[in-house]
């Protein structure tokens, strides 16, 4: 990603410095972080046995896997606790007291919930991405509304904030200055 410059930050920035480690922003650590704590809470959920469920505890690498890396991989963090689940049920814990049909209906309103969950934190870490804002305080002329970079050049309104943004600007004129520009002539 290009550096946009002293003045502007991104929001998913300032959200990531204040609530993860600095290791969440590169791919590979990250991932193999989800896979260790994904593969601990279920080492947990084996040590409790069949009957104790604390599906909260998979959220969290779902939710960070969809935030950071999309659908896709929340998707796929969460199907793949679900299947480890249903395999721990039918294959590895020899005293499960209710049948297939009702751990096989568990793990398809879980992967539907799943699926919902990793949609809507994708999407929310997709947007979060998208927002760019300026920061502080902007040094601007009150007559010719040039601003002030950050090499003490005056440059105009429109490019310092396309430079800086995604924004784009249009021009007109509005009624009052068309009414002034008008009455001048």
């Amino acid at each position: 990603m290009v550096d946009p410059g002293p003045g502007v930050r991104y929001f998913s920035d300032e959200v990531h410095a204040q609530a993860w480690p600095a290791v969440f922003g590169r791919p590979g650590a990250r991932r193999i972080i989800l896979l260790v704590i994904t593969v601990g809470i279920l080492g947990i959920d084996y040590l409790t046995g069949p009957t104790i469920r604390f599906p909260a505890f998979f959220a969290p690498p779902i939710l960070l896997a969809a935030w950071y890396d999309g659908f896709l991989w929340g998707s796929l963090t969460g199907m793949g606790i679900v299947f480890s689940r249903v395999v721990l049920e039918r294959w590895i814990w020899t005293h499960v007291p209710w049948p297939l049909e009702h751990t096989l209906v568990t793990a398809f309103s879980a992967m539907l919930m799943i699926l919902i969950l990793a949609w809507y934190a994708a999407r929310a870490g997709r947007l979060t991405r998208k927002i760019r804002f300026l920061w502080g305080l902007l040094p601007i002329c009150v007559y010719c509304h040039r601003i002030r970079n950050e090499k003490n050049e005056w440059e105009k309104l429109e490019a310092y904030i396309t430079d800086r943004s995604k924004a784009e600007f249009t021009h007109g004129i509005c009624p009052s200055c068309v009414i002034k520009k008008s009455s001048a002539s």
